[in-house]
């Protein structure tokens, strides 16, 4: 069809409706497609993948996450006279740990909001995927939780 961008509009016992960008030599837009299903739409919907992409690791927020954690763990884990200098930004090295001990909370409430999210997608979410979701909403946060909160919203029917 030359269709690109394809997103799930709605799901009906016979027909699926999608939004993509159809291109026609330069010229493009935004058509609405309808596509007959035979069968259950429950089970085409469990048949999509929802695994996490790649390149949510290369957003700039999720590298900037990345980085700050390694250098913070760093600074944490290899006790410096320099190190300890930074870390009185916190307020020094005892600070510097309650943070690191609240952040790790954060994460893990994200995930908890993930997995509820990812609950309500149990029919088009396979288990695989899900534990993707959630181990990158474990270890990046908000960067990854944004996606499924996303898709929980688009949520068809």
């Amino acid at each position: 069809m030359g269709a690109t961008h394809a997103r799930l509009k709605t799901v009906a016992k016979d027909h699926v409706e999608l939004s993509a960008i159809v291109c026609s030599g330069d010229v493009c837009a935004t058509r609405l497609i309808t596509l007959a299903l035979e069968g259950d739409p429950h089970q085409w919907l469990a048949s999509l993948s929802l695994s996490p992409p790649l390149a949510i690791l290369w957003q700039p927020l999720a590298l900037l996450i990345i980085v700050a954690m390694a250098a913070f763990a760093g600074l944490l884990f290899h006790p410096t006279p320099q190190g300890d200098t930074v870390l009185l930004v916190l307020g020094g090295r005892e600070s510097a740990w309650l943070v690191a001990y609240a952040a790790v909370l954060a994460h893990v409430v994200e995930a908890a909001v993930a997995a509820r999210a990812l609950a309500r997608l149990r029919e088009e979410c396979d288990a695989r995927s899900a534990a993707l979701w959630l181990g990158g909403t474990l270890l990046l946060g908000f960067p990854v939780l944004r996606y499924v909160m996303m898709l929980a919203e688009r949520r068809p029917m």
